[in-house]
């Protein structure tokens, strides 16, 4: 189980505050995308001396993915936080913001992020995919809630 610092958790919370593709047009919104119903985390540890790669490699294959779910609705955001230290629980944490409080579960976006999964080519760094490169650690789903 992933233990996470209130420092970690602040820290967190103000890069969401800040994200380029958060809406800020509206106070109950702010720091949410719009129409976003829920979030996914899914955390990620490198492997020893890959870190960089594992980033790099987020950005290859995971980001064209989400870019093409959002065009098709089923996602409203994403975006990729690094740890700005050494931790040893994870390094990355890929965030994903849902129209819905299913999120992936909602069976259109499944069907969707399906078909878009078959047109994707993997693009290895350094000769490496996602299991050599690091290991998805954990992943905590977090419905949004207006006061």
């Amino acid at each position: 189980m992933i233990q996470v610092s209130r420092r970690y958790s602040l820290a967190f919370g103000l890069m969401c505050l800040s994200a380029p593709s958060l809406a800020a047009d509206a106070p109950a919104d702010v720091g949410v995308a719009t129409g976003t119903k829920l979030y996914e985390h899914t955390f990620l540890k490198a492997k020893p001396g890959l870190r960089a790669d594992l980033g790099r490699y987020i950005r290859a294959n995971w980001f064209p993915l989400d870019r093409k779910g959002v065009e098709e609705g089923i996602f409203t955001s994403y975006w990729l936080l690094e740890d700005t230290g050494e931790n040893a629980a994870w390094d990355y944490v890929m965030v994903v913001g849902y129209p819905t409080e299913l999120g992936f579960g909602e069976p259109r976006a499944t069907e969707v992020f399906q078909a878009i999964r078959k047109g994707h080519a993997e693009v290895k760094v350094a000769g490496r995919g996602l299991r050599e490169l690091g290991d998805i650690v954990a992943s905590h789903r977090l419905k949004v809630t207006r006061s």
